[in-house]
């Protein structure tokens, strides 16, 4: 009875949890509780009736064969990849679901850039300091998120009512079974090289440069074998991940924002009474500084005056002394 009521009460720990994560708006109280149903269910169960398909279509437009897991091939390895544009009402609170619905999931983001370009600005004045700027702007995000391999079509299933409007999905498939047994080949082969090698070396009674050329020779076949190794692991890390690349964006959007205007050099220029005012103080200055020059030359005009009575006294003189 207790197994069973775990096995029940799981899910809906797990949906609450996912809801709390993703925020109080509808939309994601709806993404939460399709996320609790989807997890609900096997990781391996891809298959949904037909009342599903035609009742839910747009949590399934995203869906794929490509992106379902089949446990029942062991023949195959798939490395699973998508590749998603789309438009979503508000590309803020679409990040954070999907974030949320990753993390849901067991997966992860690895790259997110959410930014804003400005498209069209215009600056409209209404009074003489002030203006209403209207700014036309876009709004996106690239993103690039990892999730196991078992949840990648569920995932897409979950995220899939966030979106108004898809621009392109892509889902890729690549089979490396063949890939990786061609990795595990070489690295038996470089590895069976440098035992001989090594073996050679050591059971050789050879000059000391041979054995170096030896142990060279094997410690170039120990890196190839290194180098198979590490390959398979990044195969393996790339099946047990599936990477979704997506970018998302929403409408344009039209900001309204009443702004200062900067005052230009006529609003500090000064009215006709204070420039009137200091005309008269600098005319007066001007009548002031011509008076004072021309008492400074009181010398000149003395001189000039006693010059003019003792050249009239010597012309009088001249007259009188003729007559």
């Amino acid at each position: 009875m207790n197994v069973r009521f775990i096995a029940l009460a799981t899910p809906a720990f797990a949906g609450i949890l996912l809801l709390t994560a993703c925020g109080g708006s509808e939309q994601q109280r709806q993404l939460a509780k399709f996320a609790d149903s989807t997890r609900s269910e096997s990781p391996n169960s891809e298959t949904t009736d037909a009342a599903e398909l035609k009742n839910a279509p747009n949590k399934l437009e995203l869906s794929s064969t490509a992106a379902a897991n089949d446990p029942s091939d062991t023949l195959h390895e798939f490395i699973r990849t998508a590749d998603i544009r789309c438009r979503v009402g508000d590309v803020r609170e679409a990040t954070y679901a999907i974030e949320n619905t990753v993390r849901h999931f067991g997966g992860f983001v690895t790259y997110t850039h959410l930014n804003s370009t400005v498209e069209n600005q215009q600056t409209i004045p209404f009074s003489t300091d002030s203006a209403m700027e209207h700014t036309r702007y876009n709004v996106g995000n690239t993103m690039t998120i990892r999730v196991p391999n078992a949840y990648l079509d569920t995932t897409l299933k979950c995220i899939a009512p966030l979106m108004e409007y898809i621009d392109h999905r892509t889902i890729q498939a690549n089979d490396v079974h063949l890939d990786k047994l061609t990795n595990k080949l070489a690295k038996q082969r470089q590895e069976r090289y440098a035992a001989l090698v090594n073996q050679e070396a050591t059971a050789s009674s050879g000059k000391l440069d041979q054995k170096v050329s030896a142990h060279t020779s094997a410690l170039a076949a120990q890196e190839h074998a290194d180098e198979s190794l590490l390959g398979n692991l990044r195969l393996q890390d790339q099946i047990a991940y599936s990477t979704v690349s997506m970018y998302i964006y929403q409408k344009p959007v039209v900001a309204h924002t009443p702004i200062e205007l900067e005052k230009t050099a006529a609003a500090y220029e000064a009215s006709f009474a204070t420039e009137f005012a200091g005309a008269m103080q600098t005319g007066w200055r001007i009548l002031k500084a011509i008076l004072l020059f021309f008492v400074q030359l009181w010398p000149l005009v003395l001189l000039a005056v006693a010059g003019f009575f003792t050249v009239r006294y010597f012309v009088r003189r001249g007259t009188q002394s003729v007559s």
